[in-house]
């Protein structure tokens, strides 16, 4: 019969789980497949975004399809073979990288609405999957200043570049925002 110290103890060691690495983490390799750099620092714009989308994704349905679909797009290959613990991982790595943009660009960063309250697009969807194309499209837009023309070399953008430009955007139109509301 085990004591409730006992199982104190040995529960302890799993006390990381609670939290998520203050610098994203990952594995570096899924069988002989490398992945991207932990930090997408020089990783184009739009594989973060499709990254980002899966992850999005995979938080409102735990579809483990919506994990092998990032490993595909983290690890470079249609071939890589992850394990559960390394489906675990790829969710580590993308909830620390959320967490690490989240205190680098906190203009744009923000805390999502509570339930029932409009978001930053004026809407109030319960859609997953519509609220993550409005808001990639919001993005895009963002960037592109509504010139299409720009876009591809937008998506071909380094992440970190595209997220500094959002977050200066961001900080701006709630400049603007508080402007507007003073009497």
């Amino acid at each position: 019969m085990l004591k409730v110290r006992q199982i104190q103890q040995a529960t302890s060691v799993l006390d990381y789980l609670d939290s998520l690495a203050p610098m994203p983490i990952r594995i570096s390799r899924i069988g002989k497949h490398r992945a991207l750099p932990a930090d997408f620092e020089k990783v184009p714009f739009e594989q973060y975004l499709y990254v980002d989308n899966l992850f999005q994704g995979y938080l409102n349905t735990q579809q483990d399809e919506l994990l092998l679909q990032m490993a595909q797009i983290l690890y470079g290959s249609d071939h890589v073979k992850p394990s559960k613990a390394h489906l675990v991982g790829i969710f580590y790595w993308m909830a620390s990288l959320k967490q690490y943009f989240a205190s680098l660009f906190t203009n744009f960063y923000k805390p999502a609405p509570a339930k029932g309250e409009a978001n930053l697009l004026g809407s109030s969807q319960p859609d997953i999957y519509s609220q993550l194309r409005d808001s990639t499209n919001a993005m895009i837009r963002a960037l592109t200043g509504g010139d299409i023309t720009k876009e591809e070399r937008i998506l071909k953008m380094d992440t970190w570049r595209a997220l500094t430009e959002l977050d200066a955007k961001a900080k701006e139109a709630e400049e603007l925002r508080k402007a507007y509301k003073k009497p």
